[in-house]
């Protein structure tokens, strides 16, 4: 079901609507400004006092587009919705049949934005040749693609916190016959179990931190050390969605990572109630001190390739080339 471009259609109408709408009430003021200024007849403070007017409109157009563009959301998710709540991205099918998946988010499904920068990046640079580490599968969307790269499915782990999510992730991962296995947990350290947070509508943006408006609940605690251990994994390929605790996890396990990461791929969270801008900023130049060479990027989605191993395994290929 593809009806994108009727939406898109109508968004752009309404939207030039109120511009214009809003413009005109404010054409009167704007040509008395220009004539009064070019009279010299308005001094300083009065220009002032015009413009802070202007400013109050400015930002009751930001508010009616904000407005305009949750309406248009609502009303897309509600079109998923009524076509069965599923959504098709790169031939994969995906059930959205959630009652933690707000209406207006099912939009993106519908308007192809769901996650467009991560997956493009995996579609490109996953290698199929290696097992993938996920954390924060969510409902399987990228899992499923990756999955459907690998030469070998079945070593495949992805991890998700959010327990009302996991059921939807299994369905997904039936409906499109893939093969990883899940594992229903937090990245996190020091601890066993865990509090992770569940924000109420915006469900990718539940995390370890607490969040105004969110309710924990507490998981198990899982690393990338255990991960590996527990599946046998050596080099691998990771996914890290995880809401800010990416920083964490360059901090509390950069041997591990230099050891077994061949490709990384990482979605950073600026935001203060994530992160912190100054936290990745430290966190990126940690990684590229560390021989992590930015390879692919898409907004705050970026592909990282470990140099110290792809360098061995070059020098490996030309040992057995001239042995």
């Amino acid at each position: 079901m593809k009806w994108p471009r009727p939406l898109k259609s109508l968004a752009h109408r309404m939207a030039r609507v109120v511009v214009r709408e809003v413009v005109k009430e404010q054409q009167p003021m704007l040509l008395g400004i220009e004539r009064q200024v070019q009279a010299n007849a308005l001094n300083i403070s009065d220009i002032q006092r015009s413009l802070e007017g202007l400013s109050g409109s400015i930002s009751d157009l930001s508010c009616s587009l904000s407005e305009l563009q949750g309406c248009v959301n609502s009303l897309a998710g509600g079109v998923v919705e009524l076509g069965g709540d599923r959504a098709e991205l790169y031939g994969l099918t995906f059930r959205l049949d959630n009652p933690h998946i707000a209406t207006s988010l099912k939009s993106r499904f519908l308007f192809n934005t769901y996650e467009a920068g991560a997956l493009a990046l995996l579609d490109n640079h996953l290698s199929p040749d290696l097992p993938v580490v996920e954390f924060g599968a969510c409902i399987g969307v990228a899992s499923c693609l990756a999955n459907r790269k690998l030469h070998h499915p079945e070593k495949h782990v992805v991890v998700e916190a959010h327990p009302a999510l996991i059921p939807t992730l299994q369905q997904n991962r039936d409906l499109n016959n893939c093969r990883f296995n899940i594992v229903h947990a937090a990245l996190a350290y020091g601890c066993d179990r865990v509090e992770f947070w569940l924000h109420p509508t915006f469900f990718v943006g539940s995390s370890t931190k607490a969040r105004s408006g969110s309710e924990p609940v507490t998981v198990d605690a899982v690393t990338l050390q255990s991960i590996l251990n527990r599946f046998s994994f050596d080099r691998i390929s990771l996914i890290v969605d995880v809401e800010g605790a990416e920083v964490e996890l360059v901090q509390r396990e950069l041997p591990i990572l230099k050891q077994h990461v061949v490709t990384l791929m990482m979605e950073v969270h600026r935001r203060d109630w994530a992160a912190g801008r100054q936290a990745i900023k430290e966190m990126l130049t940690t990684l590229k001190d560390n021989g992590f060479v930015v390879v692919g990027r898409v907004g705050n989605d970026i592909v990282f390739s470990n140099q110290s191993l792809t360098s061995c395994d070059q020098e490996k290929a030309v040992s057995m080339e001239t042995s």
